[in-house]
């Protein structure tokens, strides 16, 4: 069996390039907190599976669609949860998106 695998990072202060990097994703985010905004996503594609870890200075709400052919899992690792589909998503649970799946989803301010 023959895997694909791959890493990346996102690194920005923007949160407009931010919605142009995050390709092939269709999310549109909007800074929610004041402040000047930095957010880094590091990303690991295994078999189309994708893992993220995600640090954001403010608040960004986003909406729109997971890729087709992704299956996307994420949790927090703070004490601080996040929404994710009209849910908080707590320290020690996970959340999914199934491909091609409307999802939205709010970050804490940091």
């Amino acid at each position: 069996m023959s895997e694909l695998f791959q890493t990346g990072r996102i690194e920005t202060n923007d949160i407009e390039e931010l919605n142009h990097s995050v390709d092939p994703w269709q999310l549109c985010m909007k800074q929610m907190s004041t402040g000047s905004f930095s957010a880094s996503i590091d990303l690991l594609q295994i078999n189309g599976i994708l893992l993220t870890r995600e640090r954001w200075s403010q608040s960004v709400i986003a909406n729109g669609a997971t890729p087709e052919g992704y299956l996307a899992l994420a949790c927090t690792s703070s004490k601080t949860p996040f929404l994710y589909c009209g849910r908080e998503i707590k320290q020690g649970y996970m959340s999914y998106g199934f491909d091609a799946t409307e999802i939205d989803f709010q970050t804490p301010i940091n």
